[in-house]
């Protein structure tokens, strides 16, 4: 990035901080499914109101406490299964998918099973689904193999389970692979090209993804995370986007974070004219996938701020931050 897109992340910066073990499976009860609310602060930015899942939709869930999972690749595997369904349309139907393996966390995998006698569900079934699901692993501290049975109207009508990868795939092995030819592709996600300013992220790292460059830096006197906290702020990101047109300008300031997780992840758009590229919503998707990926591989989970350039224009910034009490 050049010195004048500093100084413009600088003074967003400013801007935004004015701003305000058991072996036994438990099996846990709807009751007991925590539906953390998504808390927002917006500025000329038109998303809905948070909203919890439709009151038609239940899920019972069952935890593994004796398969554990490594929390960074619940991480990785979860945020990026969600910002694919994040750029789908919401309203729209999906059928059965998996998760696509990612290089060094390949030992997790998602699987979303939609039953035979729905066919196809909603879009937004899966989004709550996932979402609902990240919530209660961060929050109850239980990365772990999890089930979800998902029902509408008191029938069952998906699965959703994340668990160790080999044990998943064993499964459909012995099952003669034909669960396979009933599993859609999610959307392809461009694996972003990455120049490095310098060790550990010091000078920042460059991810582009076509004609959008998402310059990362740690803040100063950045403040570590732990992977819920990252997990949290993320994914509350991506569940609050999801239902807004990808293509629809946001140009003011938005912040958002899990209730019961001391995170938050924080947007603004830089105020272009009509005729200058557009910070799109799918472009905040794209930073959102960003920063969990952008995290993992300099080895440090903390605080950060992206700068979004599109056909090398800066139109706007992201923050990754702690909660701070008032």
């Amino acid at each position: 990035m050049n010195s004048r897109s500093n100084r413009l992340i600088k003074v967003l910066l400013i801007s935004l901080h004015v701003l305000s073990a058991s072996s036994v499976p438990l099996i846990m009860s709807d009751a007991l499914i925590i539906q953390p609310s998504l808390l927002n602060t917006t500025t000329n930015v038109t998303i809905p109101p948070p909203s919890p899942a439709d009151p038609r939709m239940t899920i019972r869930a069952s935890y593994r406490l004796d398969v554990l999972l490594d929390p960074k690749s619940v991480l990785a595997i979860v945020t990026n299964e969600m910002a694919k369904l994040a750029i789908m349309d919401y309203n729209g139907r999906l059928g059965s998918f998996q998760s696509t393996p990612w290089a060094g966390y390949s030992d997790t995998k998602i699987q979303f099973k939609v039953s035979a006698a729905a066919q196809r569900v909603e879009t937004r079934i899966a989004v709550w689904s996932l979402y609902y699901l990240a919530a209660n692993m961060g929050i109850l501290n239980r990365y772990c193999h999890v089930q979800f049975r998902i029902l509408w109207d008191n029938v069952q009508v998906a699965t959703l389970r994340i668990s160790p990868a080999r044990s998943s795939q064993a499964t459909i092995e012995r099952r003669g692979g034909q669960q396979r030819n009933n599993i859609e592709d999610l959307p392809f996600l461009q694996d972003p090209g990455a120049s490095f300013g310098g060790s550990n992220g010091v000078n920042g790292t460059s991810l582009t993804y076509g004609e959008l460059i998402v310059g990362c830096l740690y803040n100063e006197d950045a403040v570590d995370l732990s992977v819920t906290e990252v997990l949290g702020a993320v994914m509350a990101g991506l569940r609050n986007v999801a239902p807004m047109s990808k293509t629809d300008r946001m140009d003011g300031i938005f912040k958002t974070n899990t209730e019961g997780i001391d995170s938050e992840v924080c947007f603004a758009g830089n105020g272009v004219t009509p005729d200058e590229p557009r910070y799109q919503y799918q472009f905040v998707v794209s930073t959102l996938r960003t920063m969990p990926q952008w995290l993992l591989g300099e080895g440090r989970l903390a605080e950060i701020h992206c700068g979004l350039i599109i056909y090398g224009r800066y139109v706007g910034i992201s923050l990754l931050n702690k909660l701070r009490p008032d």
